[in-house]
């Protein structure tokens, strides 16, 4: 499965995976306010990959395949509190 791979310029290591190339029409308005203006990360086959460097493929493609995206956000900052 070929995917499209957009970083958000307001949300650090936030990233949205999509099937298709850009269209606003298909993405929901709170991500289009995170996203917008588009920038491609980039392309990626999700079939020639074994592994991602912090999602699941098979949890990406799912995602693709049931609402159309997937959404990549940065883990939870841990507080260490003494």
């Amino acid at each position: 499965m070929h995917c499209y791979i957009y970083r958000s310029s307001i949300k650090a290591d936030a990233y949205l995976y999509l099937s298709t190339c850009w269209d606003e029409a298909d993405i929901p308005a709170d991500l289009q306010a995170l996203f917008t203006p588009p920038e491609l990360a980039m392309e990626l086959d999700l079939d020639q990959r074994q592994s991602l460097a912090r999602e699941q493929i098979s949890q990406v493609i799912d995602g693709l395949r049931t609402v159309g995206y997937y959404l990549q956000v940065p883990p939870a900052e841990i507080s260490l509190k003494r």
